[in-house]
């Protein structure tokens, strides 16, 4: 089952820029990182946004498999 609402514009739900204070995004990785699941069973995440704000989160998430930024 799926939860739908209405399209919500990509700047609208952009959380960070550059200068803006570390969100944790390791916190959010880990549950899709968990040692229960087969390499194969394993989605890409793709973060979208400022370089300069995740050169900064790095060290947090590059242990983790298929993690990409753009």
């Amino acid at each position: 089952m799926f939860h739908w609402c209405k399209s919500t514009p990509l700047d609208t739900v952009v959380l960070v820029d550059a200068h803006s204070a570390l969100v944790g995004l390791r916190n959010f990785v880990m549950p899709l990182r968990a040692s229960n699941y087969t390499r194969h069973e394993l989605k890409d995440i793709v973060f979208i946004g400022a370089l300069e704000y995740f050169q900064r989160e790095w060290r947090f998430l590059r242990n983790f498999p298929q993690i990409y930024v753009m």
